[in-house]
């Protein structure tokens, strides 16, 4: 097995525990950061283990931080915004 094999094994078994332990979590956007989170980490370990050159791979990262951007910047009741301005 290639090492870029035994990435995407490791990330199906990450995925798999992280299935197991969102059994538990009641709120779904926890769950949805808890697998964003898992895939982000696993597709930027297998870009790099599969030897792209950064030339090729710099675009696929800049979409990865902005989605990690977005799913982990947004939180419920963070106490920013306009609608929180408003007295």
């Amino acid at each position: 097995m290639t090492m870029s094999g035994a990435v995407l094994a490791y990330g199906l078994i990450v995925l798999l525990l992280a299935a197991v332990a969102a059994r538990a979590i009641r709120n779904p956007e926890l769950i949805i950061r808890l697998f964003t989170t898992v895939l982000i980490i696993n597709s930027a370990v297998f870009f790099i283990v599969a030897g792209y050159s950064s030339q090729q791979i710099a675009p696929a990262f800049g979409l990865l931080g902005t989605m990690a951007g977005y799913v982990l910047g947004k939180s419920q009741g963070s106490g920013r915004g306009p609608e929180d301005s408003r007295e």
